[in-house]
C-alpha cells in the first residue's frame, strides 16, 4: 500500500478518535516532531537519529483502569506492550516496560494488596513472554521507582498550567478539577522517560531511550524530550474502540477483554483495518503467528502457563 494511502487511513482514524485531523493535533499542541517519517500506523518516528550503542526502548500501556484484575485488561493491553517489545527484537536490543500502578497512593491495605497481587501476575507474564521470544523484558515498576523519581523532580519545574491538558490532544470543553495528587502523577510520568532515571533504576547506564508509545502520551514525552535529546520517540496511533469514535482504552462499552472469545458486537470497518494493519514482525516470528488475532490466542495461553 501506498504511504499516501496509509497517511489517508491514519487521519481518517485520528480525526474520528480526536475529532481533529494531524494537522490541527499538531498545530492546537505546538507538538515538534518530524511527521515526514509516517508510515503505517506510525504517526512520528525519530529513532532514525540514535547509535543504539546504549539504547534502551521502552513503552507499555495503561493499566489505571483495570481495578488491579488482569481480567479487566483489553486487547489495546496487548497492542501497547508489543509495539515496543517489537522495536526491541528489530534492533536487537532490550526492552522495558512501564507498570504505572496506582500502589503509592492506595487509602489501604486491601487495596494495597491487591495491585500487589496484580503486580505479581504481570511479571510473571512478562518473564514467560520473554522466554517465549528470547529477548530480556526489564519491569520499570512506579510504585518501587517514585521516590527516585522524586529526587530527580527536585531540578525540573513544570507549572500546573502546562500540566493539565498533559493527555489531552484536543481541549476538552469540560471543567475538568486535576487534582495535586494526578499532577503529582503526570510529573512523575514525564521523568520516567529521561536517561537519567532509567539508568538509575536499572543501575545500567543507557546513554539512549526509544521510547514506543501511543500518540495520546506524545504531549509527555516531548516534555522529556525537551529535557534530554537522547530520547528517541516512536509514536504510534492508539488502538480505537470497536466504534472508532475513541480510545479503547477510554471506552466504556468498545472494548475486547484479553481473553473475550466469540465476541459478537457492532464494529466499525475501520477498526478491523486497523487490526490488519498492525505489523510486529519481531513477534509475530516469535510467536509463528502472522496476524494480531492470533498473537492475542498464544498470549493467552501465557498467562496458563503454556508455553
Amino acid at each position: 500500500m501506498s504511504k499516501n494511502k496509509d497517511n489517508d487511513f491514519s487521519n481518517i482514524l485520528i480525526k474520528k478518535m480526536y475529532k481533529k485531523d494531524l494537522t490541527q493535533i499538531i498545530s492546537l499542541n505546538n507538538l515538534d516532531y518530524d511527521v515526514s517519517a509516517r508510515r503505517k500506523l506510525i504517526v512520528f518516528d525519530e529513532t532514525i537519529k540514535t547509535s543504539q550503542k546504549t539504547a534502551l526502548v521502552v513503552g507499555g500501556g495503561c493499566i489505571d483502569r483495570c481495578d488491579a484484575s488482569i481480567e479487566n485488561l483489553a486487547i489495546n493491553f496487548y497492542f501497547d506492550i508489543l509495539m515496543p517489545i517489537n522495536e526491541a527484537i528489530v534492533k536487537n536490543l532490550n526492552c522495558a516496560i512501564y507498570v504505572d500502578t496506582p500502589i503509592e497512593s492506595c487509602t489501604n491495605n486491601y487495596e494495597k494488596e491487591r495491585w500487589q497481587e496484580f503486580i505479581i501476575r504481570l511479571e510473571v507474564f512478562f518473564t514467560q513472554l520473554a522466554k517465549r521470544i528470547g529477548i530480556e523484558i526489564k519491569i520499570i515498576r512506579r510504585d518501587l521507582s517514585y521516590k527516585m523519581i522524586d529526587k530527580i523532580l527536585e531540578n525540573h519545574n513544570f507549572s500546573d498550567n502546562e500540566l493539565k491538558g498533559l493527555y489531552d490532544l484536543v481541549p476538552s470543553s469540560k471543567n475538568i478539577v486535576f487534582r495535586p495528587e494526578l499532577l503529582l502523577h503526570f510529573r512523575r510520568s514525564i521523568i520516567s522517560y529521561l536517561p537519567e532515571f532509567i539508568s538509575q533504576y536499572f543501575e545500567e547506564n543507557f546513554e539512549e531511550i526509544i521510547v514506543c508509545e501511543e500518540l495520546s502520551q506524545c504531549k509527555a514525552i516531548g516534555k522529556a524530550w525537551n529535557i534530554n535529546s537522547n530520547i528517541y520517540p516512536k509514536i504510534y496511533i492508539d488502538m480505537p474502540s470497536l466504534s472508532c469514535r475513541n480510545r479503547m482504552h477510554r471506552s466504556n462499552n468498545g472494548k475486547i477483554g484479553i481473553f473475550e472469545k466469540n465476541w459478537k458486537r457492532a464494529v466499525d470497518p475501520l477498526f478491523q483495518e486497523f487490526v490488519n494493519r498492525i505489523e510486529l514482525e519481531g513477534v509475530f516470528k516469535s510467536l509463528n503467528v502472522d496476524n494480531f488475532w492470533s498473537a492475542k490466542d498464544e498470549l493467552e495461553g501465557i498467562w496458563y502457563g503454556k508455553q
